[in-house]
């Protein structure tokens, strides 16, 4: 008989458990598991400053006409307006311990694993889908000098930045690395880090037209590229809680990165390049409660690849990205303008300027403008039910792209040409919750959803197959937006949909 434990250490095994880091389960049962949790990890939990912390949605939703639910994105957007517009169970499921408080210092391990499935059944794998996204130990007051200062070291979220409403990281060098955060500079908090990534860049590019012996509608052919996986630095220096006024603040950020391919990597210098990003971002904590972040962002050569052009997390060391340039400016917010109303909004511009060798490498238009629009009003009936809207409106140019074959006297090639895409979204939702607030969570919330979206001409001479007027200017799974919508240029959807954070 075991002996009975501590609720401490049984919420432990609990979450060691239900994060994968035991399998013994697997392997002896039940039993053994407890049996060697008691041994192994008992005596320490019950000194541990343990944390379960974590984010997860997940729900039910089918397209008006049928089928399954389908997500509305304008084509060439990183991002969507997503409430009542997500078609996945998603979770991060993370620990924090503190593992050491000796001599005035604070240790603390953190650990997060992150999966995705597709919500269309009982049992689904996560697949490709399941990451281990942080492991890291951090080390607070470890310099006598920096009382407060955290060196940290390990896989680990390094202090992103995001636009909830449109779950965007438009600042975001997350991965493994260290550094030190939390200097105190006096006028404000200094941090440097270093982080690694490996990038996959594209040195070429072909593409695969349509079998012409089959009738399949779906079968659009499609490009696939060649790349080579290249390791990634990036210095990130930032000055935080620069003090303007009593409501005002700033912060400075700029960031490094530079390819680092072996010395035998054949083209090496063709990898080895670098670029910056520089950012800085206003803050204003309005007095009724709720904030205001005015965003500029300027970005050049290898730091304009895909990922930082997205979502900040990595560069593009190769010399096709040389004379690149990302301009970006974000304002977005929340306010409760009344007790019994709460609106959160974003307005943002971002414009990608490629240079030529990767317009015709890997095939982007010169430029790629994005436009987002988006106010999400929230009504209290009472601390315990709401209503929200959520009107959200993207336009990219040369978002759409079509495939048209250009003129040989040897074999088909081909080139992409571009058209301007654009998408309106309208969500009503009714909540359910604690208590009231734009921020509140968890709640359970039940949705309908309008979309509208640009037909689009195709050329002439377009490659059969890759360009569908009503549907090319749309991203996320087209095929799954024709099956359920047919020709049109709109759709509805509606569910029920749960969120938490803890």
């Amino acid at each position: 008989m075991t002996q009975k434990q501590s609720p401490l250490t049984s919420a432990l095994r609990f979450a060691l458990y239900s994060l994968g880091v035991v399998s013994l389960t697997t392997i002896s049962g039940p039993d053994a598991l407890a049996e060697t949790m008691d041994e192994k990890y008992g005596s320490a939990a019950e000194r541990m400053d343990l944390t379960y912390y974590g984010y997860v949605r997940s729900g039910i939703g089918s397209s008006g006409k049928g089928g399954k639910q389908a997500c509305f994105q304008a084509a060439g957007a990183p991002y969507k307006h997503r409430l009542g517009n997500e078609c996945e169970t998603y979770t991060e499921q993370a620990l924090q311990a503190t593992l050491a408080t000796d001599n005035g210092t604070i240790f603390k391990m953190n650990t997060l694993i992150a999966y995705s499935v597709d919500q269309q059944k009982d049992f689904e794998n996560p697949s490709d889908d399941f990451a281990l996204r942080e492991a890291n130990i951090s080390a607070e007051n470890i310099f006598p000098a920096l009382p407060g200062a955290r060196l940290w070291a390990g896989k680990k979220y390094y202090q992103r930045h995001d636009i909830h409403q449109i779950d965007w990281y438009y600042w975001n060098v997350s991965g493994p690395g260290a550094g030190i955060e939390d200097i105190n500079a006096g006028f404000g908090k200094f941090h440097l880090a270093w982080i690694r990534n490996e990038a996959d860049v594209i040195f070429s590019s072909e593409y695969t037209p349509p079998d012409p012996t089959t009738d399949n509608p779906y079968d659009e052919g499609g490009f696939t590229y060649k790349e080579r996986k290249i390791a990634t630095n990036i210095l990130d220096l930032r000055l935080s809680d620069l003090k303007l006024t009593d409501d005002l603040t700033l912060e400075l950020g700029l960031n490094y990165g530079k390819g680092s391919p072996g010395d035998k990597v054949p083209n090496k210098k063709n990898y080895d390049q670098d670029g910056y990003m520089g950012t800085a971002q206003l803050s204003y904590a309005f007095p009724m409660g709720g904030f205001n972040n005015f965003v500029v962002q300027y970005a050049t050569d290898a730091m304009t690849g895909p990922g930082v052009g997205s979502d900040g997390r990595t560069s593009q060391p190769s010399n096709l990205f040389s004379g690149s340039k990302m301009t970006r400016v974000i304002n977005f917010g929340q306010i409760p303008i009344m007790d019994r109303l709460d609106v959160t909004y974003v307005l943002a511009w971002t414009q990608m300027d490629y240079s030529k060798d990767i317009e015709r490498t890997a095939l982007a238009p010169n430029k790629l403008d994005l436009y987002t629009i988006g106010i999400r009003p929230q009504w209290k009936w009472s601390e315990l039910t709401s209503t929200v809207l959520d009107f959200g409106w993207d336009k990219v140019k040369n978002g759409a792209e079509f495939v048209v074959p250009l003129p040989s006297t040897t074999e088909p090639r081909y080139k992409k040409e571009f058209a301007d895409s654009q998408l309106f979204k309208v969500t009503l939702a009714q909540q359910f919750h604690p208590r009231f607030g734009a921020w509140v969570r968890p709640v359970i919330r039940v949705f309908v959803t309008y979309a509208n979206w640009d037909e689009i001409k195709c050329p002439a001479n377009v490659v059969k197959n890759s360009c569908y007027p009503s549907t090319v200017g749309i991203g996320g799974d087209r095929k799954l937006i024709r099956e359920n919508f047919g020709r049109a240029t709109d759709g509805m959807t509606f569910g029920v949909q749960m969120e938490a954070w803890w």
